[in-house]
């Protein structure tokens, strides 16, 4: 993951940390659970690149709107039997 950002896997991992704990705020304020990492096909899901590569993109509303899903599902490596993921971390991102 840190390849596709350019960053060194420290500083990642930092901004990873962050990340994770702002989220838990967030919905520690609006009263929402945020209990596990979310899984496609077993496979972790990392909340972080999809943040930064969505933002990247323009945010949801455009990628919804150009339906980019399944290119932003190449930079997540799920296995090939995967059906659906594209879908799957659509719904990832919006929870």
């Amino acid at each position: 993951m840190t390849k596709e950002m350019n960053k060194d896997a420290e500083a990642y991992d930092r901004e990873y940390d962050g990340f994770l704990k702002q989220l838990e705020e967030f919905h520690q304020q609006r009263g929402t659970a945020f209990k596990r990492l979310p899984r496609i096909n077993g496979k972790g899901v990392d909340l972080y690149l999809l943040y930064v590569v969505v933002t990247a993109r323009g945010g949801w509303q455009k990628v919804n709107a150009r339906c980019e899903w399944d290119d932003i599902l190449e930079d997540f490596r799920l296995p090939a039997a995967c059906v659906n993921s594209a879908t799957a971390l659509k719904h990832i991102y919006i929870r």
